[in-house]
């Protein structure tokens, strides 16, 4: 079972590599074909979203 506090490292990882990129959500979400809301809800680490790792090699791969 994962942490909430994993959930949220994990987010700010994905967070601090997105701005890295200078990427917005919005782009990343468009790039990814989600929405925005589900962006924050990973990089927040915010609920039980599940984040597939699919998702993660695509969200690395930007």
């Amino acid at each position: 079972m994962e942490s909430p506090v994993n959930r949220r490292q994990f987010g700010a990882e994905l967070r601090r590599l997105r701005k890295g990129a200078g990427l917005q959500q919005d782009e990343v979400a468009e790039k990814l074909g989600t929405s925005t809301t589900r962006v924050s809800r990973m990089e927040t680490g915010k609920g039980r979203l599940k984040v597939d790792p699919d998702e993660v090699r695509a969200l690395c791969q930007l």
